[in-house]
This record gives structure tokens, C-alpha cells and sequence, in this order.
């Protein structure tokens, strides 16, 4: 039975990195571009994949859970702490970072001309993108790490 969670549990995680990380790294990218037009329809296009992501990353945390307890793992096991403590720490960073930087730049780039006003310029420049775009994937990277590899098992 465990390992039915374990599929629900990786699959519902893939859908949360990529409707996550890949509007992400092209948002990035397309901000830098400073093109007011481009910016306006990516953030837009991009915005109800980031509002779905949270969503199935805490599907991916409910069915994670119960893998952990149909396979008869440990809650406490030092890598599953780890990774709930990364968990957290990707909440944290979304919340702190990247959320407010896309609202704010969707914001002045609908309020901008078809060139880019000083706001934006400002906002597109906020190290809080760069912040979430660099740490973001190393975190992912980790959690893969952890849940295959299993250290300090």
C-alpha cells in the first residue's frame, strides 16, 4: 500500500516543483528583460500556476506523511526532520521573497507604459528574486537528495 502514497506522494510534488520553480525561472528571466509588455503577460500567465502550487505542495506533504507511515518509517528520522525543516524554510522564502516581489512588479508593470517606469526599473532589480531563484532550486535539490539517499538513517 505504501508505495501507492509513495507514486501520489512524487507525482503530486513534480506537479508543485514545476507549476513552481518553471513559471519562476522564466519570470526571472523575462524581468530581466525589462520589457514592460513581456512582463505584463508572463507574471500574468504564470500567476494561477504559483496560486496552484502551494496547494499541491501540501498535497505532496499529506501524501508524503502517510508514506512515512504506511512504509513504517519514523516521523522522527533525522533526514525526514531535515526535510521538514527545508519544507518550512521553502515556505518561508515563497512568502518572503518571491510572492511579494511578483505581486509588486505585476502591479507596476500594469501601471507602467509600454516603457518601463522608475518603480518598476526598481522593482525588476530587488534582490528578493534572486534571492528565492538561486535558493529555491538548491532546497528542491536537497529534499530529492534526502528522500532518496535517506542519510542518517
Amino acid at each position: 500500500m505504501w508505495i501507492i502514497f509513495k507514486v501520489a506522494h512524487i507525482l503530486t510534488l513534480l506537479l508543485g516543483v514545476g507549476a513552481s520553480l518553471g513559471p519562476e525561472i522564466l519570470m526571472y528571466r523575462v524581468a530581466r528583460s525589462a520589457d514592460v509588455r513581456a512582463i505584463r503577460t508572463c507574471f500574468g500567465l504564470a500567476a494561477p500556476l504559483l496560486k496552484a502550487a502551494p496547494a499541491l505542495f501540501m498535497l505532496g506533504l499529506s501524501t508524503g506523511l502517510t508514506t512515512v507511515w504506511a512504509g513504517g518509517f519514523s516521523f522522527t528520522a533525522p533526514w525526514l526532520l531535515i526535510s521538514y525543516a527545508l519544507f518550512v524554510l521553502m515556505i518561508f522564502f515563497n512568502l518572503r521573497f518571491r510572492a511579494p516581489w511578483v505581486k509588486k512588479v505585476l502591479r507596476l508593470a500594469n501601471a507602467s507604459a509600454d516603457t518601463p517606469s522608475e518603480p518598476l526599473l526598481v522593482a525588476l532589480r530587488d534582490r528578493r528574486a534572486r534571492v528565492h531563484m538561486w535558493s529555491a532550486p538548491f532546497a528542491l535539490l536537497a529534499q530529492v537528495v534526502l528522500m532518496v539517499v535517506k542519510p542518517f538513517s
